[in-house]
């Protein structure tokens, strides 16, 4: 995978997730993102849509852990850049995940 791959670097750090693999994702990680592991989360993604220059798009499903279960239709707008996520939003439908990139 090159880091000029923005949809690469999504499918990586989603397959890393999954895995459980700690040390692949901090590779694909910005060292400016936090994380918040107080909770247990799913996520299952579907679809991968590169928005140029480097914006993916990507739809799936959320499940959250915590006090009950949470589980929806997710999108997530990931920034990829140099091969590193660097700030990524969730939406709960497409059509809010594109109106925050026109809004942008």
């Amino acid at each position: 995978m090159e880091s000029s791959d923005p949809v690469g670097v999504a499918r990586a750090l989603f397959e890393a997730y999954r895995r459980g693999d700690e040390a692949a994702l901090l590779r694909l990680l910005d060292p400016s993102i936090a994380r918040d592991s107080s909770m247990e989360v799913e996520v299952t993604p579907h679809t991968f849509e590169l928005i140029p220059p480097e914006t993916v798009l990507v739809g799936g499903r959320l499940r959250i852990f915590r006090r009950g279960l949470r589980d929806s239709p997710a999108w997530w707008l990931m920034t990829i850049r140099d091969g590193l996520w660097v700030s990524g939003t969730t939406h709960p439908s497409e059509a809010a995940a594109r109106a925050a990139l026109v809004a942008a």
